[in-house]
């Protein structure tokens, strides 16, 4: 191999590493992302979970009559 072909081949290398590496810090940052994503999700299910438990153990609401069934 010459060393022409030798530099070309470092080149292209060096090239497809620095590729690589911009696209592992994307990979990085969209799961870091998710992982914040999960976080405010599990939140807001336990918010949730909390207010539906509450309800059950509030007491039911008052029966009223509707407008349209007059006095």
């Amino acid at each position: 191999m010459t060393p022409d072909e030798t530099q070309h081949r470092l080149e292209r290398l060096e090239a497809n590493v620095a590729h690589l590496e911009r696209l592992v810090e994307q990979l990085n940052e969209a799961l870091v992302e998710q992982g914040r994503q999960i976080v405010r999700l599990q939140k807001r299910a336990d918010q949730l979970t909390e207010a539906w438990h509450s309800r059950d153990q509030a007491p039911p609401p008052a029966q009223e009559r509707p407008p349209h069934y007059g006095r």
